[in-house]
């Protein structure tokens, strides 16, 4: 082989590298500054319609009216014993009659133009209701929320797909799902405005025009897996090159295998960070419900082995929603963030500790029995309300607390649950076992 050919040969790793990385920062910033695509949703093209508290008992009255390009609801709540006051439009995205509903999982942010007008203060309420199957093969309508705060009158709202959760009452009635309790947009069909938080009897008049979805064509996750695809595929190749050269050069194998085993580490360090990043609250950094799910499912299996005892706490942020509404969701954001800390600083470190969802956490206690567990509680209710938050005023939490005795997870959690419960029903910052 020639001098010129061997150099050839020699550099073609290289070449395909240079590639490789042109093609990943490409990708990286075309994604972040390009890429996008958006579907504008008219919302009385597929019919929309009322749905209220009349069905629960309730007795408000509502009235929807339509243009060419807008729908209007009109409301007046009423107040019930039966139940909470509400009126709502639904907003149907594909004909009712079809089988499958819009993937919004490719999407980054929802849109909306509104027209508010209300007697008093009011939030609204924005329910993506993803249409699915649960375990016992029934059809599941998982409701996600997110909530607006407007303004009188007409305003264009954006709220990104990260912000929907899915509300308390929603869980409480779908328990047997267990670890199913994260949002999900593949299959949506309908969207649903709704009045919000606020129980007076009020009038409220919400006019919703453009609906409009925007969103990447490749999001963060499909980049990250596109790049190491194609960072895979070069580690192959570098690897299937470097065989075929092996007796050429003793010297010349072994660097380039030294390159291949740091690509290698390289990789594998990417994935542990994903899965890392898959069990952690992006928020407060502490673990989620996923994150939750195998150390606790071994303490209970401890507990089934030699009775070894576990006890659960259940926590959430006296009126949170206040401190959103007066202070603004970023001081809402830094009470979760610092209050996680001073939780995590003062428990040990084999107690399990993770945020389950919007301002309510849990924790649980190994080797410890519902009194000591009230200790605990009691501890951290006292350092929670000590400890300012935020400037010139207080912030409390609510605890519910319950040993394990063998019973159905969802059990174990309801039984805290309700104690939670209780601790607010009787004034608040308080424990109850």
């Amino acid at each position: 082989m020639s001098q010129a050919k061997r150099l050839l040969h020699l550099r073609v790793p290289d070449y395909i590298l240079i590639s490789v990385v042109t093609v990943s920062i490409c990708l990286f910033f075309w994604q972040r500054y390009g890429m996008n695509y958006h579907s504008i949703i008219n919302p009385v093209a597929n019919q929309p319609y009322l749905f209220n508290d009349n069905d629960y008992g309730g007795t408000s009255l509502s009235k929807l009216t339509s243009t060419r390009d807008n729908v209007s609801l009109s409301c007046d709540t009423q107040r019930s014993d039966l139940t909470f006051p509400f009126c709502s439009v639904y907003i149907p995205l594909v004909p009712e009659e079809s089988e499958r509903g819009l993937d919004l999982s490719k999407y980054n942010d929802i849109n909306i133009h509104l027209v508010f007008e209300g007697s008093l203060k009011d939030t609204v309420l924005v329910y993506v209701q993803n249409d699915e199957i649960d375990l016992k093969s029934a059809a599941l309508r998982r409701a996600n929320m997110a909530i607006l705060t407007p303004v009188d009158g007409a305003a264009d709202y954006r709220l990104a797909i990260e912000e929907f959760h899915l509300p308390s009452w929603w869980i409480f009635d779908h328990l047997e799902l267990t670890n199913e309790f994260n949002p999900k947009f593949d299959n949506v069909k309908r969207i649903q405005i709704s009045t919000g938080d606020n129980r007076q009897p009020r009038h409220t008049d919400i006019t919703v025009g453009k609906i409009t979805l925007t969103g990447k064509w490749l999001n963060q996750d499909e980049l990250y897996v596109t790049l190491i695809g194609i960072w895979s595929l070069y580690a192959i190749f570098l690897v299937s090159y470097k065989g075929m050269h092996l007796a050429r050069s003793y010297n010349e194998v072994s660097h380039k295998a030294k390159k291949l085993a740091n690509l290698n580490e390289l990789l594998l360090v990417e994935k542990d960070k994903f899965e890392s990043l898959s069990k952690t609250d992006p928020l407060t950094k502490v673990l989620n419900r996923a994150g939750m799910r195998d150390p606790m499912m071994s303490m209970i299996e401890l507990y089934q082995s030699d009775k070894t005892i576990c006890s659960l706490i259940l926590f959430d942020i006296d009126h949170f929603k206040r401190i959103n509404d007066l202070f603004g969701h970023d001081i809402g954001d830094h009470v979760l963030i610092a209050m996680a800390q001073l939780v995590r600083a003062n428990i040990r470190s084999d107690t399990l500790f993770a945020r389950w969802g919007g301002e309510e956490f849990a924790i649980i206690c190994p080797r410890s029995n519902a009194k000591e567990a009230k200790l605990l509680a009691n501890k951290l209710r006292v350092l929670i309300a000590e400890n300012m938050f935020i400037d010139e005023h207080t912030v409390t939490c609510s605890f519910g607390v319950s040993e394990y005795r063998g019973q159905d997870v969802d059990v174990w959690f309801k039984r805290a649950d309700k104690k939670l419960y209780k601790a607010k029903n009787q004034g608040r910052n308080r424990v109850e076992v």
